[in-house]
């Protein structure tokens, strides 16, 4: 698998590596997802965003605080199944599906992704990051 849980006294850290930054985003955010609820998701309903940024790191924590927003402020459980970067604005895509308790288990609440001890290395696609539960 291509994300590590990465040692953390209080919070969740994360190590994601892929291809691109684009598809490691992907990875980190999708897995983020299933941290947060169990089990299959429907596309009933799609999310389109977009994220406006201005280096590597802010690209990462405004792009899955946005997640995260949408997540909590239309209670669904989701998966994101597109994204794409250029010139300081990422867009993305979900899908998904009112949560329900009866289909999905939930897992941990995460408040939000921080720049604390953030990483990125951009020649090996590798994206480290602390989300606060």
């Amino acid at each position: 698998m291509p994300v590590d849980i990465i040692d953390h006294t209080a919070d969740i850290r994360l190590r994601v590596r892929s291809r691109s930054f684009p598809l490691a985003l992907l990875e980190l955010s999708n897995y983020m997802l299933g941290i947060i609820f169990k089990g299959g998701v429907e596309c009933d309903h799609i999310i389109q965003s977009s994220v406006e940024f201005t280096d590597k790191e802010s690209c990462v924590v405004r792009f899955l605080s946005d997640v995260l927003y949408y997540l909590d402020s239309r209670n669904l459980a989701m998966k994101v199944r597109y994204l794409k970067i250029d010139r300081g604005l990422i867009k993305w895509e979900a899908c998904g599906e009112k949560f329900d308790n009866s289909k999905h288990e939930m897992g941990y609440v995460i408040k939000g992704a921080t720049y604390d001890r953030i990483s990125i290395d951009e020649k090996n696609n590798i994206i480290e990051i602390t989300l606060d539960i």
